[in-house]
């Protein structure tokens, strides 16, 4: 059994949902929910992939988290597009 790695050829980003080094708390929670920093090299950058009710759990925590209206506005927009295609998770590309 191998894992393979292919190259990308195309990379489409939409506007950014969340900065994560504007906000120690988001970020402490992606941590214990989804291992942030084993998913990030060096520099903060890579691919994270987050379960959509793990969005909806921040969504719901926004004021605990300290996510402003932008925050929320964009992760519930991520998390619709995600239904949308029934996708059980979200990947964000970390730059």
């Amino acid at each position: 059994m191998s894992i393979r790695a292919h190259r990308i050829i195309e990379f489409k980003l939409e506007a950014s949902s969340f900065d994560l080094w504007h906000n120690e708390k988001f970020m402490q929670f992606l941590e214990e929910e989804v291992r942030l920093s084993s998913n990030l090299n060096l520099y903060g950058t890579g691919l994270l992939e987050v379960p959509v009710e793990v969005l909806e759990r921040a969504v719901r925590m926004a004021d605990e988290l300290g996510l402003d209206e932008d925050n929320v506005e964009g992760l519930q927009q991520d998390i619709v597009a995600a239904n949308s295609t029934r996708n059980e998770s979200v990947s964000y590309y970390c730059c």
